[in-house]
């Protein structure tokens, strides 16, 4: 369940990033007019609805939490434009993450904790080595076989076979390290046994990870498996750029074009990735160097080595690594693409301490803790632009101003480590990159200062986003603008305190959100130490005062800061408020790892316990002034109302000391890690959120309250389990405490139940949800295997080691789950204080595409209702295809990807079994889709009437039912009493910038219609029913008509070097009429072909400054027009029915000395007994400003610079209706 605050700018739509595609029958066009919105809906097809650097940081903040009750944290989400192409579109808007804010949280560029929704990326979590990784050292360091190598090339031969989990296997170093002479060597090379997590979201709703199959081979680029909650089955691919595999040449990237550097070449890369999913669209993430977000970070050089080139770790351009590829392109199965643009903007730094290895070897041999600081620079890329067919949206942003890293200092008694940078001053530029590729070298200056000590301050370079600017690429022109303000003092974090609405027609601008925020003022220093676990503000100093020790003992949390910097208030124009109030996550019980028993259980503390971040307690929203307010209040306990014991269990276990023996063969010797930093290893594998509620009340002012209980770990078979196997290498057996699991958060955070109350806390309505968990789900997974040594710093480690800790190899084998358990049943039960309860239940099965295939349910006389719907993916038409139906439908998959579109829907009922022996279904109703063979376009339409039901049999058997089938001819076949309800007969030619459109529509029930269409082909100029469109001929002079659009003229002949923008009846365009001195039919400045001699058709128009007389030309004869009414501003309707002798048109006369030109607009053409009606656009907003009738009446709306609807007028000028909005302070 997840619970979002919806806020409304002025009367936007209060919709999701989403975007669609044009994929039913065209609806047809009303024409009556949405008060306060675009009075029509002239769309052709349904939209199909359903995103390091700081701006990575922020979206993944929310992929690792979650986003609703489950975890106690509820997303703001303010829409801001709904971008429009032919037929999809975009969303874009910025949604607020109230989950807490952590010490070295940098804000994005839209503000702290703020992120831009229509940003969409993947990001990477890199477990062991990048699974690209191909080390390109000198070949005299290394044979082909015998380099550092990614998952990618090493899983199938490491781990695709059964012993994978064996202490034997895992006891060896061949699947991890490979040692050259003696472990004195420097030449080791490692072997990746850790897939990377590959992070992402889509535009349509669907998010999770994808991971590389270890069954695999290496140059397959399908090789992928997906975990998400998400049912539908994606697909992904990839392209890979490694220099000495696949190519010579280093794949160039400018990393910093501010300072001038000079490219940077990355050896070994992803370079794109595509998601597919079933309805054909695909999502290409990076593919062009601007949209890889390029980190480099900092490994230890090898000790005594002379140079770094000694080492393969740190050899050439290794450590730039890509970890973010940007969603550069959705491409629709039609074709239709939405791109994006980004910039590369200045260098970010990132900065950490952490307490590093008080470490013994013996007997009392306790190393002092030591200071670690590590840094590391990331170039990021910004979102540019997002561009449709139609629209350009445009994001400009600015250097922020905000709270930065203070200096470092020396802290007494506090040593700096020997590990990191701290202890290799010297070569510190060279660790984060090589000066001779990047001219980066400042980053040591601005780390240390000249004498190599740390004094120096990293930069902020950080951008922040200032405005985002629609462009309407039909018109030409800027349309409007959000403008947001953020905060600019050096000793705060950045935060969104305005944002308004501006526009390019007119000076309105909407009134400010207001945006408050808690204590901002008291967030800490970026780094300080005063931290949990999770990076959460705690008790204690942020600055240690003499030395190491006492940081170590602040790590507990408390939760007493919990809420510091949390949106609490949001003001909006109408003079509405929103406030939210948050409190400290609590819990009860947590996750307890017992590593002797190989298990993972849950005890109970016994208490309520604060755990890290915040939730959400109260939600109070006032729409507007004057209106009522409502609040919501969230109870996060077991068994509410009268119970206290919090739902909360705290997904997360550890272990203070790393500690083993038998460290070198010598079983008296112990060997310890008490650090900070042993933490991240299980921060990092307890998933699926920190702190997760079994159950959440939610309580309306009214005293309703609905209870939800989410599936979680008190249930043994959502628990992770334990490493599928452990071995070790120098480690005595059973002195390790350290351990790696295997997540089944796939399993948890799902709804199991939700019960409604009323007031006095009678119980209303449950619902129960039961979800595919069989346990041969867990069949599906990926092998991995993680490695973990114990550091040894200040000489304390074993002689003829090649690197400290090194021979105190361990190893676990663990899976990644990717199996999926969607919701299989329903069950909801109403309960009623007069009469029975009722108790419906529902059955959901899938295809192999998580395409819902069947909904079973129960009615009241207890027969079995189902609907069964047969895509173009199953079985019965993935065959080959002969005929064009069937070709149309098997193209929808081999061709254009697509394997949900629905073929056939089917709903039969079956009685109840009597005497044990059941009656073959009834079928009440079925509907037949098929597709056009050139294009992925629905063409018929096809139903099944049935008084009393079809009983199922044989083809032949006229009492029977035969669903659709190709059969093994390859001709599709149905059921011959399918009637034929609708069908696209033809569809627009379409060109390089239009797609094919319907143009004739044929529907049992409502007749034949046709549809035009202008505006370079996106917008619908007109409908007329009981016609074809050869046999009409319309123009609103309102497009362009050159090259390629000439189709737009719609049947009629032109110059259009005459039609003209500024003096126009309907639209923003007329065409001009230069008069004749002799009215014969030859003269006439407009034609139509689309006639038939004999028939009669009727024609009509709106003219202005008609100097002389107008003309109906037919054939070679013409006819005198008369005005028949007066509209606005001198413009006159002119009408007129005649029996066709040929070409037909229009002639334009004036015996004046001074020729005037007359004004044309609005041309109708059809056959007598047609009925033709047109609109016209605002191609800026899509709103339609007028629709003409066809028969001299004519509705105009008119919007303000906000594209508000505020006056409707008809033909004349008068004005119908009034609209006018009040805002606060406006």
């Amino acid at each position: 369940m997840y619970k979002k605050i919806f806020l409304f700018i002025c009367f936007s739509s209060t919709t999701l990033a989403n975007f669609g595609q044009g994929q039913q029958l065209p609806p047809g066009a009303s024409s009556s007019a949405a008060e306060g919105s675009e009075p029509l809906d002239l769309r052709t097809g349904t939209p199909n609805t359903k995103g390091i650097s700081t701006n990575v940081g922020a979206f993944r903040r929310i992929q690792e939490v979650g986003v609703d009750m489950f975890n106690g944290i509820s997303t703001l989400n303010l829409p801001l434009y709904q971008l429009s192409g032919e037929q999809m579109q975009f969303n874009v808007g910025l949604s607020y993450y109230g989950g807490g804010v952590r010490m070295n949280e940098i804000a994005g560029w839209a503000g702290l904790s703020w992120t831009l929704d229509g940003e969409y990326q993947v990001t990477r979590v890199v477990n062991d080595l990048p699974d690209e990784w191909y080390n390109t050292a000198p070949a005299s360091l290394m044979s082909d076989t015998l380099r550092d190598k990614g998952y990618l090339y090493t899983a199938k031969r490491q781990l695709d076979h059964n012993n994978w989990t064996l202490p034997g296997f895992l006891a060896q170093e061949s699947f991890d390290i490979y040692l050259f002479s003696d472990v004195a060597t420097i030449n080791k090379f490692i072997f990746d046994s850790e897939p990377d997590e590959f992070r992402f979201a889509l535009p349509n709703g669907v998010s999770g990870s994808f991971y590389r199959d270890h069954s695999a081979n290496p140059n397959d680029l399908n090789g992928w498996k997906i975990k998400s909650k998400s049912n539908l089955a994606l697909e992904v691919t990839h392209e890979l750029h490694v220099r000495e595999l696949n190519t010579t040449a280093y794949y160039p990237i400018q990393l910093d074009h501010w300072s001038g550097g000079p490219a940077c070449n990355i050896p070994t890369l992803f370079t794109k990735f595509v998601i597919g999913t079933p309805d054909g669209y695909r999502y290409v993430f990076g593919g062009v160097a601007s949209a890889l977000e390029v980190s480099r970070g900092i490994l230890n050089p090898q000790p005594g080595a002379g140079t770094l080139g000694s080492d393969h770790l740190i050899t050439r351009e290794a450590q730039y690594t890509v970890n973010s590829w940007k969603l550069s392109k959705i491409i629709s199965p039609s074709g239709e693409e939405i791109s994006f643009t980004y910039d590369r903007g200045k260098i970010q730094f990132h900065r950490n301490k952490d307490l590093i290895n008080a470490v013994k070897q013996g007997t009392n041999q306790w190393h002092d803790p030591q200071l670690e600081v590590n840094a590391a620079a990331t170039y990021p890329v910004y979102l540019s632009s997002i561009e449709t067919k139609k629209q350009k949206l445009f994001f400009k942003r600015s250097q922020a101003i905000e709270k930065w890293y203070r200096r470092l200092i020396t802290i007494p008694g506090c040593n700096y480590s020997q590990l990191g940078p701290s202890g290799s001053n010297h070569l510190f530029s060279d660790l984060v990159m090589r000066r001779d590729q990047q001219n980066t070298q400042y980053v040591t200056s601005y780390l240390f200062d000249s004498q190599n000590n740390f004094e120096g301050n990293l930069p902020n370079y950080n951008q922040q986003l200032d405005s985002v600017i629609l462009f309407d690429k039909l018109s030409n022109q800027y349309i409007s603008g959000y403008k947001l303000v953020q905060s600019a003092n050096p000793d705060l974090r950045r935060t969104l305190d305005k944002i308004f609405k501006f526009n390019y027609t007119d000076s309105k601008t909407q009134d400010n959100y207001e945006f408050n925020y808690n204590n901002i003022e008291q967030l800490p220093e970026l780094d300080a130490w005063n931290r949990d676990y999770w990076g959460f503000e705690q008790y204690g100093d942020p600055e240690p005062v003499l030395d190491c020790g006492l940081w170590y003992n602040l790590r507990p949390t408390t939760g007493v800061f919990a809420t510091k910097g949390l949106l609490n208030t949001v003001k909006n124009p109408m003079g509405g408020m929103t406030q939210i109030e948050y409190e400290a996550n609590v819990y009860s019980k947590k996750i307890k790892v017992d590593v002797p028993n190989s298990t993972v259980g849950i005890i109970s503390i016994n208490h309520n316990d604060n755990g890290p971040g915040a939730r959400v307690k109260k939600i109070k929203q006032l729409d507007y002034q004057g209106a009522q307010e409502t609040a919501k209040e969230y109870f996060y306990v077991n068994n509410y109302p009268l119970g206290t014991s919090s739902s909360g269990l705290l997904n997360f276990d550890h272990i203070d000391v790393d500690e083993i023996t038998g460290n070198c063969n010598n079983t008296g010797s112990t060997l310890s890690n008490w650090s900070t930093l042993i933490q991240n290893q299980f921060t990092k594998q307890f998933k699926g959120g920190i702190v997760n509620y079994s159950e959440v009340a939610e309580r309306n002012a009214d005293g309703s309250y609905i209870i939800y209980n989410y599936t979680n770990s008190e249930n043994p078979q959502y628990r992770d389990e334990y490493a599928a196997g452990y071995s070790a290498y120098n480690v005595t057996p059973g002195s390790n405490q350290n351990f790696r699991l295997s997540s089944k958060d796939l399993d948890r955070g799902k709804i199991k139940t939700t019960r409604l109350y009323a007031a006095g806390n009678r119980l209303v309505k449950k619902t129960e949800n039961i979800y595919q968990d069989d346990i041969n789900r867990t069949e599906d997974y990926i092998k991995a295997i993680a490695t973990l040594t114990i550091p040894s710093i200040g000489g304390q480690y074993c002689s003829g080691q090649a690197q400290p800790g090194l021979g105190n190899h361990r190893a676990w084998a663990y899976k990644v789950y990717t199996y999926k358990s969607p919701l299989i049943k329903t069950i909801e039960t109403g309960y009623y204080e007069s009469g029975p309860d009722v108790v419906n239940e529902t059955e959901y099965g899938y295809d192999p595409y998580g395409n819902i295939a069947t909904t079973r349910s129960k009615d009241s006389d207890g027969n079995t209702i189902v609907k069964s719907i047969k895509y173009n993916s199953h079985p019965d038409y993935d065959v080959a295809a002969s005929d064009n139906t069937a070709m149309g439908i098997r193209k929808l998959k081999t061709q254009y990807g697509i394997k949900s579109f629905p073929i056939e829907t089917m709903l039969s009922a079956q009685k109840p079994a009597v005497g044990g022996v059941s009656t073959p279904p009834d079928y009440l109703s079925a509907q037949l889709n098929t597709f056009n063979i050139n294009k992925p376009m629905p063409e018929k339409k096809f139903v099944l009437r049935a008084d009393n039901g079809i009983v199922e049999g044989a083809p032949g058997n006229t009492n029977g039912f035969y669903s659709s089938k190709i059969n093994t001819s390859g001709v599709f076949k149905m059921d011959n009493r399918y009637v034929l309800e609708e069908e696209i007969t033809s569809f627009t030619t379409g060109n390089a910038l239009s797609l094919p459109k319907p143009a004739n529509i044929i529907n049992r029930k409502g007749g034949n219609y046709a549809l035009t269409y202008d505006y370079s082909g996106f917008h619908a100029s007109s409908k007329t029913t009981n016609a074809e469109v050869t046999a009409i001929a319309y123009s609103g002079f309102d497009g362009t008509y050159s090259g390629q659009n000439a189709v737009f003229k719609n049947g009629w002949n032109f110059n259009e070097a005459n039609v003209q923008a500024g003096n126009s009846f309907a639209g923003q365009k007329a065409f001009i009429a230069a008069p004749v001195s002799s009215p014969s039919a030859s003269n006439a400045f407009i034609t139509t072909n689309n006639i038939i001699t004999g028939k009669a058709y009727k024609i009509s128009f709106w003219a202005r400054s008609v100097a002389g007389n107008l003309y109906l030309a037919n054939g070679t004869a013409t006819t005198l027009l008369t005005m028949l009414k007066t509209g606005k501003d001198n413009w006159r309707y002119y009408e007129a029915e005649f029996i066709a002798n040929g070409t037909a048109g229009l002639v334009y006369s004036s015996s004046s000395i001074i020729p005037i030109s007359a004004y044309i607009d609005e041309l109708m053409l059809m056959p007598a007994n047609a009925q033709m009606e047109s609109y016209s656009y605002n191609t800026g907003t899509g709103n339609i400003t007028a629709v003409n009738a066809g028969n001299g009446n004519v509705t105009f709306y008119e919007y303000d610079g906000l594209g508000r609807l505020v006056v409707v007028r008809d033909d004349a000028g008068n004005v119908i209706k009034n609209h006018s909005y009040k805002l606060q302070n406006n």
